[in-house]
């Protein structure tokens, strides 16, 4: 969440809060539980085994209620309070103790500390030496076959959204909102005409001045998409995330951009679909302008790596079509590519090609009939060129 909510339930006298779990208060006179009573411990979904130690030999001594030991790893004594005194009655059994966590890292919120992650272990314990003291007293040595360290991040409920269920309706004079971050807006919170707060509020009658967006594929391919880690860990972690610049989008969609108080920028996220839907639009109504290009299109079919022009036309429909590129010779005169009355392409300018690949035929005689009056063709001796009194030829000579 990008902010945390402070509400003034004063007035109201029953709240029933749920997070992970259900806390139920009646009578209270404000809203919440104690800090303490909130949600926390490590999260088990997130457990990993960190590194396996086998043969630890560690020593104890005590009596019949209370061991203490000498570890043999300074980790093992996270999971002291699931083991159970040594004593002549248990001591040919082996214990397993954990897995138990312990924090390992905390952070400060709201003047308390909650943990942010925890380690853990896992072994067994097995006696090798017990000595009696006297009194019921006694001391020994125990061996662990495999002691296995792990890590996990927190379950910890700081920061988690708290939904309050208060019986009737619930009225406050102040809605505070804190800590409001520089990430993605993600709600856009209104009041309907009874009064009461709405998400996502959209309808006609809140909104004047309603104007359509304009350039919209033009800014869409004016942005730039960027992968960032946050700088403060506490935001996002260590996690690669996806998103825009602000400073970027604020030059050229500077209705996506607002500012916090500290005055960091930040990017409205909800709103960049109306943007998208716009620029779809552009692309299918026919004449699409992007910056300094202009897209004039009739039926053009794309599939993979072909291009169809003319789409589901017919051989009469594509006579004159083809392709135009505006002042291309002279700035009234344009460079065309297209279809003449029998179907071939034709050009009103030159082509130069780095290199000009002649299919190879060759004519029975001057009298072939096959090829129309210009065509040239080749073979291993010979230029083929079909003139307007047959095909002519001239030879070709082996040069070094």
């Amino acid at each position: 969440m990008e902010f945390r909510t402070k509400l003034d339930f004063s007035s109201n006298r029953q709240i029933k809060q749920y997070p992970e779990t259900n806390t139920v208060l009646s009578g209270a006179t404000s809203f919440g539980v104690p800090f303490s009573a909130l949600t926390s411990g490590p999260d088990l979904t997130t457990s990993a085994i960190t590194t396996t130690i086998t043969g630890v030999t560690s020593t104890f001594s005590g009596n019949s209620g209370t061991t203490v030991y000498s570890w043999g790893n300074a980790s093992m004594i996270i999971a002291y309070d699931s083991l159970s005194p040594w004593t002549t009655i248990n001591s040919g059994t082996t214990q397993f103790a954990g897995p138990s966590f312990s924090a390992s890292s905390t952070s400060v919120i709201d003047e308390n500390t909650v943990a942010t992650s925890y380690t853990g272990v896992s072994f067994d314990l097995i006696p090798t030496n017990m000595v009696s003291l006297g009194g019921g007293n006694y001391s020994g040595t125990v061996y662990t076959n495999t002691l296995t360290n792990y890590s996990a991040g927190t379950s910890d409920f700081t920061g988690r959204t708290i939904w309050v269920d208060v019986s009737g309706i619930t009225r406050t004079q102040k809605l505070i909102l804190t800590n409001v971050g520089a990430g993605p807006g993600v709600v856009d919170i209104g009041v309907d005409a009874t009064g009461m707060v709405v998400n996502q509020a959209s309808d006609i009658r809140l909104k004047e001045n309603i104007q359509p967006i304009s350039n919209a594929l033009g800014k869409i391919l004016s942005l730039n998409g960027v992968s960032f880690n946050w700088v403060n860990k506490e935001r996002g972690g260590y996690e690669t995330k996806i998103g825009l610049i602000a400073q970027e989008v604020k030059n050229i969609v500077p209705e996506l951009v607002g500012e916090t108080p500290d005055g960091y920028l930040t990017v409205n996220y909800k709103d960049i679909p109306a943007l998208l839907i716009e620029a779809i639009k552009e692309i299918y109504s026919g004449s699409t302008i992007t910056l300094n290009n202009v897209i004039k299109t009739q039926t053009i079919s794309a599939e993979d790596n072909s291009i169809i022009l003319n789409f589901n036309g017919t051989h009469k429909t594509s006579r004159g079509g083809g392709i135009i590129i505006n002042n291309g010779i002279d700035s009234n005169l344009h460079s065309e590519f297209i279809i003449d009355s029998n179907g071939n392409w034709t050009t009103n300018n030159s082509l130069i090609p780095k290199s000009l690949v002649i299919p190879e035929y060759t004519p029975i005689s001057s009298s072939d009939k096959n090829g129309i009056i210009g065509d040239i063709t080749r073979d291993d001796d010979f230029i083929y060129i079909k003139t307007s009194k047959g095909w002519k030829r001239t030879g070709l000579e082996p040069f070094n």
